[in-house]
């Protein structure tokens, strides 16, 4: 998931659609490694400050974030 979003965030220079595949890789699967939704999330907010827009995800389940 972070790999495809960096290569268009970052080579390809389309921040847009790197936070499309980011969300889309957030909803597609809930059940992965802590850690990949940590590196995702903080991409996404990378992305964010880089287009000028600072929204958070709404559609990720809040729960997800608070598991130990």
């Amino acid at each position: 998931m972070i790999d495809v979003a960096a290569r268009q965030g970052d080579a390809r220079g389309d921040d847009a659609q790197a936070i499309a595949v980011l969300d889309a890789g957030l909803l597609r699967d809930p059940v992965a490694p802590p850690i990949e939704v940590f590196e995702a999330l903080l991409y996404r907010a990378e992305l964010k400050v880089r287009t000028g827009a600072n929204s958070v995800p709404t559609s990720r389940p809040r729960a997800r974030c608070r598991r130990t």
